[in-house]
């Protein structure tokens, strides 16, 4: 009970700070920016057939608001696979390979040249034993670059996690540190970059390490072509789990 009240102190501090920089921005954002929200959403599946039968959906929704010097953003995504193998007793049957599902939200202040943000992600991984991982925090940052095609920026701030993996609860402070990297190619493609360091605070030999690589391109005025290869490492993963979990995601996203 003390590592799920710890939390969900920190947790209602940062859902605060997110509630009192939502109201700054009501006051300060004129009323015809009011609705200035972007969504998309993207799709992708995947079958083979043959000598092997596997299919692999998955599916992803951002939503966006910039209204300067303010920044909201709130995405969700989850795949799921199935593969043919055979059993110990010969027969053909359907094994799940992939199912796992992933809301975050991030809002970010500019303040002279940095800007200081509150974010929250929770994830669920069936296949590596993560009934749920949870990592609200709080921090500033800065952009190294900033202008209208490229914005790179770099950030550092503290958190908690709380989890249970395969049947253990636990939770403790973090650090974090991360950097992103958003490029407008040209008005039809675009790319983005980012990595995430989150260490223990008291053991910094037990880290999370995310990553992330993603480019879409205009195939028509509606959908784009997207690619995105996500790297998600645990040094520390539950019993008879790999370290590294690597996920190649291809498909098609449209603007709403």
């Amino acid at each position: 009970m003390g590592v799920r009240n710890q939390c969900r102190g920190f947790s209602a501090a940062v859902i605060a700070a997110l509630l009192c920089a939502a109201a700054g921005a009501e006051e300060e954002v004129p009323a015809d920016q009011a609705r200035d929200w972007k969504a998309s959403v993207a799709l992708g599946f995947n079958l083979t057939s043959g000598n092997s039968e596997t299919t692999l959906g998955n599916a992803a929704v951002t939503v966006e608001r910039q209204t300067e010097p303010h920044l909201v953003r709130i995405a969700a995504e989850g795949a799921y696979g199935e593969s043919e193998v055979e059993s110990t007793a010969g027969e053909t049957v359907d094994e799940t390979t992939t199912q796992n599902a992933k809301l975050s939200a991030n809002y970010k202040r500019s303040l002279n040249g940095v800007f200081v943000y509150a974010d929250g992600t929770a994830l669920h991984d069936d296949i590596a034993d993560i009934d749920y991982r949870f990592t609200p925090g709080l921090g500033a940052g800065l952009f190294l670059v900033k202008t209208d095609a490229v914005k790179l920026s770099l950030e550092a701030g503290a958190g908690y996690l709380w989890e249970d993996v395969k049947d253990v609860e636990d939770g403790y402070a973090t650090f974090r540190a991360a950097q992103r990297l958003d490029w407008q190619i040209n008005e039809t493609a675009k790319l983005w970059q980012a990595v995430e360091y989150l260490p223990r605070a008291d053991d910094f030999k037990d880290y999370l390490l995310n990553a992330e690589i993603g480019v879409e391109a205009a195939m028509t005025t509606a959908v784009n072509l997207r690619i995105v290869i996500q790297d998600r490492y645990d040094n520390t993963p539950a019993a008879g789990k790999e370290e590294n979990d690597i996920a190649v995601i291809s498909g098609f996203s449209m603007s709403l």
